[in-house]
């Protein structure tokens, strides 16, 4: 059977730990090895579960912008041209873009949906910066796009190794 990708880029980082890093002298190349074995498993990582998360994401960031857009009216007395208009993206985004059940679904296509949601979030939190941040409306839609962005941030923080965990051979660990 051949093996996957998450296999072949943990091949290469046990061949870098174990056959090119005991032979390495210099700092440099030491670290600059381990920085690499490091972003293999960052990668091995992201191969198996970036595809779930991205969906998993840009259906959250799809939900917020419903819950945004169903809770305010783009004719809200408090709301600014751009903000409407920022709104009216989210309502947009929220519906365009969802896969037909049965189509293949690529990293590359989640990864444009993201981009494109993730864009429409961004701007409509800096077109709320230009409102009355004490009016309750205003208030609600920022906490949901804030939350939403902290969603978005712990779930990206899962594809980053815990600190502490030692590289197999450090330039400190050397001088030893």
């Amino acid at each position: 059977m051949r093996p996957t990708a998450k296999e072949l880029l943990l091949g290469i980082k046990a061949a870098l730990e174990s056959v090119v890093l005991p032979d390495l002298r210099s700092p440099w190349p030491i670290a600059t090895t381990n920085s690499i074995c490091t972003l293999l498993a960052h990668l091995a990582l992201r191969v198996e579960k970036e595809g779930h998360y991205l969906a998993e994401a840009n259906q959250d960031m799809r939900q917020t912008f419903a819950a945004i857009s169903a809770g305010q009216s783009v004719k809200g007395p408090e709301l600014s041209e751009g903000a409407r208009q920022a709104l009216r993206a989210l309502e947009a985004a929220s519906k365009d873009g969802k896969p037909q059940p049965s189509a293949y679904l690529s990293v590359e296509a989640l990864t444009a949906e993201s981009n494109e949601l993730r864009r429409a979030l961004i701007t409509f939190m800096e077109a709320l910066e230009a409102l009355d941040q004490e009016a309750s409306s205003v208030r609600q839609m920022r906490d949901e796009a804030v939350a939403c962005s902290k969603r978005l941030l712990e779930r990206e923080l899962r594809f980053i190794p815990p600190y502490g965990v030692p590289p197999a051979r450090t330039p400190v660990a050397s001088k030893e």
